[in-house]
C-alpha cells in the first residue's frame, strides 16, 4: 500500500521542556499542524530580553499499514515566525 500525506506525522517527544533529558522518546502526543503555540508556548517578557533559547524534538512516523518505505524525504519551514524577533531552524 503507498505511503500517503495522511501517513506522515510528526509526535512530540515525551518530555517538551529544556531539561537535561534531550526530549527523551517519542511520546503519544502528534504535532497539529497549522496550530499556534502547539510544539512552543508563548515567549514571556524575560525570555524575549534575555535572547533565550528553547529547542524541542519532534520524531517524523509514517503510520501506514504494510511495511512500504519512504526515500528521499526532506523536511522545511514553508513561513518564517509572524514576530521578526523570533527565529527558527532545523
Amino acid at each position: 500500500m503507498a505511503i500517503t500525506v495522511n501517513d506522515l506525522k510528526l509526535y512530540k517527544a515525551v518530555d517538551q521542556s529544556d531539561n537535561a533529558t534531550g526530549g527523551g522518546p517519542r511520546g503519544a502526543e502528534i504535532v497539529v499542524d497549522n496550530q499556534v503555540g502547539n510544539l512552543f508556548g508563548n515567549i514571556t517578557r524575560l525570555a524575549r530580553a534575555s535572547g533565550e533559547t528553547q529547542a524541542r524534538k519532534v520524531y517524523h512516523t509514517v503510520t501506514a499499514a504494510g511495511d512500504d518505505h519512504h526515500q528521499g524525504v526532506f523536511a522545511f519551514i514553508e513561513q518564517p515566525p509572524a514576530d521578526d524577533n523570533v527565529t527558527v531552524s532545523l
